[in-house]
């Protein structure tokens, strides 16, 4: 889910960004090397040209399609903390150029694209950390069941136990009365008084 928010969100600015460009390209009549790599698509080359050229720097068009070529996604050029510098300089130098709508649109859209970022970082890691804790709670659980089953076997040998116990006494007391029955009528006999059979 959190890869198809990240998907969404740059198809969002890849969208909002064709629109910036065309037309910033339709408002301008630049035909420098820098200028005729942005037109077409080579950012890479027309981030070259802008670094290797300082008086760029000093041109609002310039640093906005710098900035530009820096925050469109899926291309070698992309880096967004480097198109947000580019825009904060525009911003701070050139407030009334006449890309200054332009500039705090994209500036906006990058800004708000990275809080999604983030925020995803922030719930996928917070999901993560829910799995652990639902595997942990589970292996727990798994051990409770099979400590729980091994008492239960416990329980149902000792009570076997306990009743074979029981029958054994039974028997042994059984032979106990016996032998004292027994052992009366021996005393009986030696002593020539009848046996007292009423007595157990």
């Amino acid at each position: 889910m959190m890869h198809t928010r990240a998907r969404n969100t740059h198809r969002r600015v890849r969208s909002s960004l064709a629109i910036l460009a065309v037309s910033f390209v339709a408002l301008t009549g630049c035909t420098s090397a820098f200028q005729r790599s942005f037109d077409a698509g080579r950012y890479d080359e027309a981030i070259r040209y802008f670094d290797a050229d300082p008086s760029l720097r000093r041109d609002p068009g310039a640093l906005y399609r710098a900035a530009l070529a820096y925050a469109t996604p899926d291309h070698p050029a992309y880096d967004v903390t480097r198109a947000r510098e580019l825009l904060a300089d525009l911003l701070a130098t050139f407030p009334g150029s006449s890309h200054h709508r332009e500039a705090v649109a994209l500036f906006s859209l990058l800004e708000n694209a990275n809080r999604l970022e983030r925020d995803g970082v922030r719930v996928e890691t917070e999901l993560n950390q829910l799995r652990d804790r639902i595997a942990a709670l589970e292996q727990r659980l798994s051990e409770q069941e099979a400590l729980h089953a091994e008492l239960a076997g416990s329980n149902v040998a000792l009570r076997d136990s306990l009743s074979q116990a029981e029958r054994v006494l039974r028997v042994r007391e059984a032979q106990m009365r016996a032998l004292q029955e027994e052992l009366r009528a021996l005393k009986s006999i030696d002593l020539g008084t009848p046996a007292d059979t009423t007595r157990r």
